[in-house]
């Protein structure tokens, strides 16, 4: 779903954001909102992160030797 609005309604929304003083200017505004979805960005990668790592634990220990399994991904990528 696509939401459009009219430039009249988000210089509107900008300033009802300046008028409670939580920020000096527009720049302030706009760049909290980046820094905010840059922190959200982060958040994320941590968390698949750390999800990546809980089931890399929790797969246990493979049999395989490193050479076994560069010998795997080598065959595996002949095959395509």
């Amino acid at each position: 779903m696509t939401i459009i609005e009219s430039p009249a309604a988000e210089d509107e929304w900008v300033l009802r954001r300046l008028r409670t003083g939580a920020y000096r200017d527009t720049s302030d505004d706009i760049g909290n909102l980046i820094r905010r979805d840059r922190d959200r960005d982060h958040e994320q990668s941590i968390e698949a992160l750390r999800l990546m790592v809980t089931e890399s634990l929790a797969s246990g220990v493979s049999p395989l030797t490193v050479g076994d399994i560069v010998a795997k991904v080598d065959r595996e990528r002949a095959g395509r």
